[in-house]
Protein backbone atom coordinates (compact mmCIF):
# COMPACT_ATOMS: atom_id res chain seq x y z
CA UNK A 1 0.00 0.00 0.00
CA UNK A 2 1.43 3.51 -0.82
CA UNK A 3 0.71 5.08 2.02
CA UNK A 4 2.86 2.72 4.64
CA UNK A 5 6.06 3.81 2.25
CA UNK A 6 8.25 6.17 4.32
CA UNK A 7 8.10 9.75 2.24
CA UNK A 8 10.47 10.78 0.25
CA UNK A 9 12.57 13.64 1.30
CA UNK A 10 11.18 16.05 -1.51
CA UNK A 11 7.99 14.87 -0.08
CA UNK A 12 7.94 16.19 3.41
CA UNK A 13 6.86 19.20 3.98
CA UNK A 14 8.91 21.45 5.81
CA UNK A 15 6.75 21.33 9.18
CA UNK A 16 7.26 17.74 9.21
CA UNK A 17 11.12 17.74 8.45
CA UNK A 18 13.08 16.63 11.42
CA UNK A 19 16.20 18.61 12.12
CA UNK A 20 19.28 18.69 14.40
CA UNK A 21 20.99 22.03 15.07
CA UNK A 22 24.51 22.35 15.93
CA UNK A 23 26.10 25.74 16.96
CA UNK A 24 29.68 26.10 18.99
CA UNK A 25 30.86 29.66 19.92
CA UNK A 26 34.37 31.43 20.35
CA UNK A 27 33.28 33.65 23.77
CA UNK A 28 36.10 35.97 25.58
CA UNK A 29 34.30 35.93 28.93
CA UNK A 30 35.29 38.06 32.24
CA UNK A 31 35.53 34.86 34.24
CA UNK A 32 35.32 31.48 32.18
CA UNK A 33 34.86 29.33 35.19
CA UNK A 34 31.72 31.31 36.14
CA UNK A 35 30.51 31.57 32.75
CA UNK A 36 30.48 27.65 31.82
CA UNK A 37 28.80 27.27 34.96
CA UNK A 38 25.92 29.79 34.16
CA UNK A 39 25.98 27.74 30.67
CA UNK A 40 25.37 24.49 32.29
CA UNK A 41 22.38 25.85 34.70
CA UNK A 42 20.76 27.36 31.83
CA UNK A 43 21.21 23.71 29.51
CA UNK A 44 19.04 22.47 33.00
CA UNK A 45 16.35 25.15 33.21
CA UNK A 46 15.82 24.91 29.31
CA UNK A 47 15.65 21.09 29.52
CA UNK A 48 19.67 20.07 28.50
CA UNK A 49 22.22 18.96 30.15
CA UNK A 50 25.84 19.51 30.11
CA UNK A 51 27.84 16.81 27.92
CA UNK A 52 31.17 17.82 28.51
CA UNK A 53 33.11 20.87 30.74
CA UNK A 54 36.71 21.32 30.49
CA UNK A 55 38.77 23.64 32.44
CA UNK A 56 42.39 25.42 31.32
CA UNK A 57 44.98 26.37 34.20
CA UNK A 58 45.10 26.28 37.99
CA UNK A 59 42.82 29.56 37.90
CA UNK A 60 40.74 28.37 34.93
CA UNK A 61 41.92 30.87 32.71
CA UNK A 62 40.18 28.77 30.04
CA UNK A 63 36.95 26.56 29.60
CA UNK A 64 35.19 24.35 26.93
CA UNK A 65 31.67 23.77 27.29
CA UNK A 66 29.69 21.20 25.26
CA UNK A 67 25.21 21.38 26.01
CA UNK A 68 22.25 20.21 24.51
CA UNK A 69 19.26 21.80 25.14
CA UNK A 70 15.72 20.81 23.22
CA UNK A 71 15.52 22.45 19.78
CA UNK A 72 12.95 24.68 20.76
CA UNK A 73 14.66 26.64 22.85
CA UNK A 74 17.94 26.91 20.45
CA UNK A 75 17.33 30.69 19.80
CA UNK A 76 16.65 31.56 23.32
CA UNK A 77 19.73 29.28 24.32
CA UNK A 78 22.33 30.92 22.08
CA UNK A 79 20.84 34.83 22.69
CA UNK A 80 21.34 34.04 26.59
CA UNK A 81 24.99 32.54 26.31
CA UNK A 82 25.96 35.74 24.12
CA UNK A 83 24.96 37.57 27.02
CA UNK A 84 27.60 35.88 28.60
CA UNK A 85 30.65 36.70 26.79
CA UNK A 86 32.43 40.35 27.09
CA UNK A 87 32.18 39.22 23.61
CA UNK A 88 31.91 36.53 20.50
CA UNK A 89 34.89 36.06 18.57
CA UNK A 90 33.35 33.23 16.16
CA UNK A 91 29.98 31.73 15.99
CA UNK A 92 28.85 29.03 13.62
CA UNK A 93 25.65 27.46 13.30
CA UNK A 94 24.89 24.36 11.46
CA UNK A 95 21.21 22.11 11.01
CA UNK A 96 20.88 18.01 9.65
CA UNK A 97 17.85 17.29 8.13
CA UNK A 98 17.44 14.06 9.94
CA UNK A 99 13.89 13.12 8.29
CA UNK A 100 15.14 10.09 6.76
CA UNK A 101 16.84 8.56 9.21
CA UNK A 102 13.36 9.17 11.40
CA UNK A 103 11.00 7.54 8.72
CA UNK A 104 13.66 4.72 8.74
CA UNK A 105 13.27 4.16 11.90
CA UNK A 106 9.56 4.00 12.40
CA UNK A 107 9.04 2.44 8.91
CA UNK A 108 10.97 -0.98 10.41
CA UNK A 109 9.92 -0.83 14.12
CA UNK A 110 6.33 -0.98 11.91
CA UNK A 111 7.66 -3.74 10.12
CA UNK A 112 8.77 -5.95 12.86
CA UNK A 113 5.76 -5.72 14.85
CA UNK A 114 3.95 -6.56 11.60
CA UNK A 115 6.10 -9.74 12.01
CA UNK A 116 5.83 -10.43 15.91
CA UNK A 117 1.86 -10.53 14.83
CA UNK A 118 2.17 -12.98 12.07
CA UNK A 119 4.35 -15.01 14.80
CA UNK A 120 1.72 -15.10 17.35
CA UNK A 121 -0.92 -16.21 14.98
CA UNK A 122 1.40 -18.50 13.66
CA UNK A 123 2.21 -20.04 17.66
CA UNK A 124 -2.12 -20.02 18.07
CA UNK A 125 -2.25 -22.62 15.04
CA UNK A 126 1.40 -24.72 16.15
CA UNK A 127 0.13 -28.54 16.58
CA UNK A 128 3.95 -29.83 17.75
CA UNK A 129 5.89 -29.35 20.53
CA UNK A 130 8.75 -28.73 17.23
CA UNK A 131 6.49 -25.98 15.86
CA UNK A 132 5.85 -24.48 18.64
CA UNK A 133 9.46 -24.40 19.74
CA UNK A 134 10.53 -23.19 16.19
CA UNK A 135 7.93 -20.33 15.95
CA UNK A 136 8.76 -19.19 19.73
CA UNK A 137 12.60 -18.73 18.81
CA UNK A 138 12.17 -16.99 15.84
CA UNK A 139 9.02 -14.65 18.00
CA UNK A 140 11.72 -14.06 20.60
CA UNK A 141 13.98 -12.70 17.74
CA UNK A 142 11.36 -10.52 16.37
CA UNK A 143 11.11 -9.24 19.96
CA UNK A 144 14.56 -8.56 20.83
CA UNK A 145 15.07 -6.78 17.17
CA UNK A 146 11.63 -4.80 18.18
CA UNK A 147 13.16 -3.95 21.70
CA UNK A 148 16.66 -3.03 19.66
CA UNK A 149 14.61 -0.43 17.83
CA UNK A 150 13.15 0.99 20.32
CA UNK A 151 15.94 1.83 22.43
CA UNK A 152 17.52 2.97 19.26
CA UNK A 153 14.49 5.10 18.39
CA UNK A 154 14.59 6.96 21.66
CA UNK A 155 18.76 7.59 21.30
CA UNK A 156 18.12 9.10 18.14
CA UNK A 157 18.50 12.67 16.97
CA UNK A 158 15.56 13.02 15.60
CA UNK A 159 13.51 11.80 18.71
CA UNK A 160 15.29 13.86 21.24
CA UNK A 161 15.64 16.88 19.00
CA UNK A 162 18.83 17.75 20.67
CA UNK A 163 20.98 20.87 20.27
CA UNK A 164 24.54 20.73 20.75
CA UNK A 165 26.88 23.50 21.54
CA UNK A 166 30.12 23.73 22.01
CA UNK A 167 31.86 27.01 23.90
CA UNK A 168 35.24 27.93 24.41
CA UNK A 169 35.90 30.26 26.55
CA UNK A 170 38.97 32.38 26.86
CA UNK A 171 39.48 35.37 29.99
CA UNK A 172 38.80 38.83 29.23
CA UNK A 173 42.59 39.90 28.68
CA UNK A 174 43.94 42.29 31.70
CA UNK A 175 44.53 45.58 30.68
CA UNK A 176 48.44 46.38 29.55
CA UNK A 177 49.66 49.46 31.57
CA UNK A 178 52.91 50.93 30.49
CA UNK A 179 54.06 52.71 33.63
CA UNK A 180 53.35 52.10 37.01
CA UNK A 181 50.93 54.62 37.63
CA UNK A 182 48.27 53.25 35.02
CA UNK A 183 47.72 56.28 33.04
CA UNK A 184 49.00 54.75 29.59
CA UNK A 185 46.60 51.11 30.04
CA UNK A 186 45.63 49.46 26.95
CA UNK A 187 42.43 47.20 26.44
Amino acid sequence: MMSDLPKQKSQAPDSDRQMVRNSSMDLVAQNPADAAEKIRQLAERLGGFLVKSVTNGQDAQGAFLAVRVPTERFEEARAEIRKLGVRVESERVEAQDVTRQYVDLDARLRNLRGEEAQYLSIMKRANTVKDTLEVSDKLSNVRGQIEQQRRSSKCSPSRSKPWRSTYPFTPRPRPRCSDSTGDRCIN
